[in-house]
């Protein structure tokens, strides 16, 4: 058990939230990012033409706004779920990568987690791109 509940970092939560667009300047999702939100304590679903679907497609799933995500059903998934303020749930889902939850992870009678050193590195490592304009790095003119 974690000291502190665990949350999204300022960056990743600056993303999702339309109340401040400066924070997340410089921040571009990758075409594997799914990012979902739905209304407080309810649940949402993975599209059915989400990524994830093989090991050369891994997804990051990302639900925020306190929803649960129900990943249920699915076989073999790949990649890494993020659930900000909720649960998930992966009955008759085989994870291979990694689940991060505030709330509880439910596995059901055939949900598994496979943890994917691999895959969880590509979702923190190329997943999202930050860049920043370092002082006297660039320089531009005409000629």
């Amino acid at each position: 058990q974690l000291a502190d509940p665990w949350q999204l970092d300022p960056g990743w939560a600056a993303l999702f939230r339309e109340e401040t667009p400066e924070a997340a300047e410089g921040l571009a999702p990758g075409a594997s990012l799914v990012a979902l939100t739905g209304p407080w304590g309810l649940a949402v679903e993975l599209p059915v033409d989400s990524p994830g679907r093989s090991p050369d497609d891994p997804a990051l799933v990302v639900v925020t706004g306190g929803s649960h995500l129900v990943a249920e059903d699915l076989g073999d998934f790949f990649g890494v779920i993020v659930v900000d303020d909720g649960y998930v749930r992966l009955d008759g889902t085989t994870l291979h990568g990694a689940v991060f939850a505030t709330g509880s992870v439910d596995l059901g009678e055939t949900g598994r987690v496979v943890y994917n050193r691999p895959i969880l590195r590509w979702a923190t490592d190329r997943s999202l791109v930050r860049t920043r304009l370092v002082p006297g790095s660039r320089w531009e003119g005409t000629e």
